[in-house]
């Protein structure tokens, strides 16, 4: 009788224990577009704690997302009145898409809750546009540069003479290029994530305090010292913690 339930015992743990290893299969295992899927369906199903999870793991982890769920994200947070990351996801999904509806909705939301930072500007737009195409942007310029490179070339060979149009052409088209790669992705805007921040005259705890502010309003970032970040609010040049930030980037 000892035998029998030995053997049983044998036979049934390691399957037991298989099967808490097959059932219990991270997420991470999962492709991206398995899990974007996986948050789409609790979303659908107004699981809306889970699907956002999912869809955070994808952005701060994997670095993937859409902007449909950006602006489910927004919706979640906006839904669960946690209004600044509500406007954090907002204008993440505005960087993606360059809609403007991104912006009118973020206004509203800083209108109700008395929020700075949140006025319709060039730089948004332009941001927007080149966040959106980029790499279109990029390919565009390259394949240009190169052909002004072979017609300067085929100019010069023909007529003898430098074609000094196209060669200003080309050099313009080149420092487009580099403001293009170096700033095109630069948004240099960031959200106060945490109430009760300070905002000091310099980059120190002893300097004089500006204001204090709660969570939500968006800034200006201007240059980084240490852990101090410069800011600009409402035309003051002034300087915060940087755990009291969340910068708006994809």
């Amino acid at each position: 009788m000892q035998n029998i339930l030995l053997k049983k015992l044998l036979i049934f743990v390691p399957v037991f224990f298989f099967s808490i290893g097959t059932f219990s299969q991270p997420a991470s295992t999962q492709t991206p577009e398995e899990n974007l899927q996986l948050g789409d369906s609790l979303f659908q199903l107004q699981k809306y704690t889970e699907s956002f999870e999912i869809y955070q793991s994808l952005l701060s982890q994997q670095q993937e997302y859409s902007p449909a769920m950006l602006l489910k994200m927004a919706y979640i947070k906006e839904g669960l009145d946690q209004f600044s990351q509500a406007l954090y996801y907002l204008n993440l999904y505005y960087l993606a898409t360059a809609n403007e509806k991104a912006l009118v909705k973020m206004q509203q939301l800083a209108e109700e809750h008395q929020l700075d930072g949140y006025q319709k500007s060039d730089q948004d737009f332009f941001m927007g546009f080149t966040y959106k195409y980029y790499n279109q942007l990029t390919f565009s310029l390259s394949a240009f540069s190169f052909f002004l490179l072979a017609l300067m070339l085929y100019l010069k060979r023909k007529t003898g003479r430098r074609p000094y149009f196209t060669i200003g052409l080309f050099f313009v088209i080149i420092f487009g290029q580099l403001i293009l790669v170096n700033f095109g992705k630069s948004y240099h805007k960031a959200i106060f994530s945490q109430d009760n921040s300070l905002i000091m005259s310099a980059p120190s705890s002893a300097s004089e305090v500006i204001k204090m502010v709660n969570q939500g309003h968006r800034v200006q970032v201007l240059d980084h010292q240490d852990v101090w970040v410069k800011i600009q609010m409402n035309g003051i040049t002034a300087f915060t913690k940087e755990n009291n930030l969340e910068l708006v980037q994809l």
